[in-house]
């Protein structure tokens, strides 16, 4: 019996469905057997690049805890210091890193929903690979900016 390469691809890959997700493993036929939709079945570079997905959720997890922490301290730093210093200072001093740490939490959870758009059917895994590293590149620049404010106002580097 002859076994067309595609079917053995799919005998060891999970694949999932363009239009409904549903892991197209050891699929023979040309149809969905969940959504009963019709299968142009290609292989393409994209799927071998899906194992990595997971792993750029988990470093989006990593910065959204890291920025929420960030957010917590500064907050209960600002609230120590509330009663010593002048009021206007402070709230720069210490609104500014959290604002920063604001804008990278919700970009990380706008990549985190990309990459699970882009895990959960397959399409534009690179796309979301430019989106992962993009935030990334915001998060030093936003640490960066905040270096220069605290230079330029001569404040404490921490």
């Amino acid at each position: 019996m002859h076994t067309s390469p595609l079917s053995h691809f799919l005998a060891e890959n999970d694949v999932p469905c363009p239009h409904c997700g549903y892991n197209l493993r050891g699929l023979t036929a040309s149809v969905c057997p969940e959504c009963k939709h019709d299968l142009q079945l290609k292989i393409d570079g994209d799927y071998a690049a899906i194992r990595y997905l997971p792993m750029a959720k988990w470093l989006l997890g990593l910065m959204v805890f890291s920025s929420l922490a960030t957010i917590c301290i500064h907050a209960l730093y600002w609230f120590r210091d509330s009663g010593q210093y002048n009021t206007t200072e402070l709230a720069i001093h210490y609104m500014t890193p959290m604002a920063l740490a604001t804008i990278e939490c919700a970009a990380c959870v706008f990549a985190w929903r990309r990459v699970t758009e882009s895990q959960r059917t397959g399409k534009n895994i690179i796309r979301a690979y430019v989106i992962c590293l993009g935030m990334m590149l915001l998060i030093t620049a936003l640490q960066i900016t905040q270096w220069l404010f605290q230079l330029v106002w001569s404040w404490e580097l921490w």
